[in-house]
């Protein structure tokens, strides 16, 4: 109930042309009573009572019938006219009036009084009069909201992208929205549930045979099953192409949880299975190209390969012989050699190993892309292998004036790797060094632990250090970085591309510090040995 009726005090406008009467109900009204006070303004007029509306807001109108200046219903035509929205009570003379009261109350009033009538009567049908008006409006306030609700409920389904199908459970359509109807290519019928399947012409979409009725999803939502993300194909004569939708069904339930209908809501994947069987014959096209173009790339290196192990096989031959030529110079066999001769068979000697280096390279290089780089891991002592490779790359490094050592803590555990290759790493790493270090420098080999599975390597130099742009490419083949001078261009660019695989087969990893004009340190790691690697053989 509004607390207009029951705290403030109510205005009521009282229309009577007969001043004792008005008295008499003025005086019926202002009687003392339980609940509802009122307020009484009084005219003797209809027209005086319109202006007063015009100019003032009441709570009720308590009018007579019979005015003289109008009389019967067009009273009540007049103010309804004037004021809509206020309660009207109407007073007839008499209880011979009752008709033209009922009457009245078929054109709007809201309650009849008779002259006369009890004080509690009044204020009841005053009370009544305006808690019923409140009622009427509250109600019409709320068909409108409602009215408003649907018409926005209605256009946002029009505007929907997705289709939005309702029916009952007798199979009646409720809603076909504008989004379905243009997906499925047809709109609501009177078809039977048990005959949706063929007459919209549903399958499934993964094996495209026809989906039975009773398992639509609109058909087990109005039966009180839910489903989730089910494709759908629509198959039939009338569409110019087959439709896919993904759909989602629900019961829709009263507050009883009794099923009233059923809803699917559903959009159109037609374009995503268009893509996604475009994608599979592109990939089936490139699955076919890319095994192609790998039988090709593995012919090109197995002939690369064949063609280097001949060249190589070739070259050595020659090579050897001309090395063996230069060892028996050296040793004064073929008579003593002069300052300058020995000084010529010397660079001699250096040239055919840097040879047989690059010879060396371009087997492994051929060998790791063929994934012929074969490890051969065991149990390995890194701390006697460093202290090798030390011992034998000292007297080289050391005539370029740098000088070369190892830290190595007394626990450095052992490691899973391959003896040759390891030394191999460790050489490129420090024959590397050498070349961009000045004289007065210094290479250093270091190890320890780096985390309880790998052991970390390091090879540091003072040489000129390496750019950081350069930090990845130099471990790619045939990459070098040179500063101009000679020495820096020797080698074929395959050393440390050679370092990567080899560490890469052994499952560890290698990188490189370094700025510009402060030296360079290499890491790699090795597995650590854990007691149960017996010796292996790891194809590349």
């Amino acid at each position: 109930m509004s607390s207009a009726v029951t705290d403030d005090r109510a205005r009521i406008l009282l229309i009577e042309d007969n001043p004792a009467d008005a008295d008499l109900i003025r005086e019926y009204i202002d009687a003392d009573s339980v609940g509802q006070t009122f307020d009484v303004s009084h005219v003797m007029r209809l027209d005086d009572a319109l202006e007063r509306l015009r100019a003032e807001r009441f709570d009720v109108i308590l009018t007579d019938f019979n005015l003289p200046d109008a009389a019967g219903i067009p009273v009540l035509q007049q103010l309804h006219k004037q004021v809509p929205d206020t309660p009207i009570v109407v007073i007839t003379g008499t209880s011979q009036d009752l008709g033209l009261a009922l009457d009245a109350l078929r054109h709007g009033a809201q309650d009849y009084l008779i002259k006369g009538a009890a004080t509690n009567s009044i204020h009841r049908s005053l009370r009544y009069a305006m808690e019923r008006k409140q009622m009427e409006d509250a109600l019409t306030r709320s068909e409108m909201r409602l009215r408003r609700q649907n018409e926005l409920l209605q256009t946002m389904l029009d505007n929907m992208a997705d289709g939005v199908v309702t029916a009952d459970p007798s199979g009646r359509f409720l809603v076909f929205n504008a989004a379905a109807k243009r997906i499925v290519g047809m709109g609501a019928t009177d078809t039977a549930p048990e005959s949706w399947s063929s007459k919209y012409g549903v399958f499934y979409a993964d094996t495209e045979k026809p989906i039975p009725s009773d398992e639509l999803p609109l058909k087990r939502a109005i039966g009180g099953e839910a489903s989730d993300n089910i494709q759908l194909l629509f198959r039939r004569e009338g569409l110019t192409k087959d439709v896919y939708i993904q759909t989602t069904g629900r019961p829709l339930r009263d507050e009883s949880g009794d099923v009233h209908s059923g809803m699917v809501v559903f959009h159109d994947i037609t374009a995503q299975k268009e893509a996604e069987e475009n994608l599979r014959q592109k990939n089936e096209e490139l699955t076919h190209a890319y095994l192609e173009l790998d039988r090709s790339r593995r012919e090109q290196l197995e002939m690369k390969d064949q063609v280097l192990s001949h060249v190589s096989h070739e070259l050595r031959t020659p090579l050897t012989a001309a090395y063996q030529f230069v060892t028996i110079l050296k040793r004064g066999l073929a008579g003593e050699l002069q300052p300058q001769q020995r000084e010529y068979i010397g660079d001699i000697e250096r040239n055919l190993s840097q040879l047989r280096k690059m010879i060396a390279d371009l087997l492994d290089t051929s060998r790791a892309e063929s994934g012929k780089l074969i490890i051969e891991v065991q149990r390995l002592a890194l701390s006697e292998t460093v202290a090798d490779v030390v011992r034998t790359l000292t007297s080289a490094v050391e005539e370029k004036g740098i000088s070369l050592g190892a830290e190595l803590p007394p626990d450095l555990p052992d490691v899973t790797a391959d003896p040759v290759r390891v030394r191999q790493v460790l050489t490129n790493l420090v024959d590397n060094a050498q070349k961009f270090t000045p004289s007065g420098g210094s290479i250093t080999i270091r190890a320890g632990l780096f985390d309880e599975k790998f052991v970390c390597v390091s090879v540091t130099d003072t040489g000129r250090g390496i750019a950081p742009d350069d930090h990845q490419r130099i471990f790619r083949r045939l990459a070098q970085v040179g500063d101009g001078s000679e020495e820096s261009r020797k080698g074929l660019g395959l050393g440390l591309f050679i370092c990567k695989e080899i560490v890469r087969r052994h499952g560890g990893d290698i990188t490189v510090e370094s700025e510009v004009g402060t030296g360079s340190t290499f890491y790699f790691t090795l597995p650590k040995y854990t007691g149960t690697v017996q010796q292996e053989q790891i194809d590349g």
